[in-house]
């Protein structure tokens, strides 16, 4: 996903789903300088990890 794309899902309040490598997420923040995104998991919430904004898939 794009950095636009990103910042209008966390706008949608978890209406849109996300998911990184399969796994459903919450986006937490965005950080523009290396375009990554810091998420964590929606069932495992101790999973957080910043990765590439690239990486994430809409479902």
């Amino acid at each position: 996903m794009d950095i636009k794309r990103i910042e209008k899902v966390m706008s949608s309040k978890g209406v849109v789903n996300v998911e990184y490598k399969n796994m459903p997420v919450w986006i937490l923040d965005i950080d523009r300088n290396d375009d990554k995104v810091i998420i964590e998991g929606v069932e495992n919430k101790s999973y957080i990890d910043k990765v590439d904004a690239e990486s994430l898939e809409e479902k």
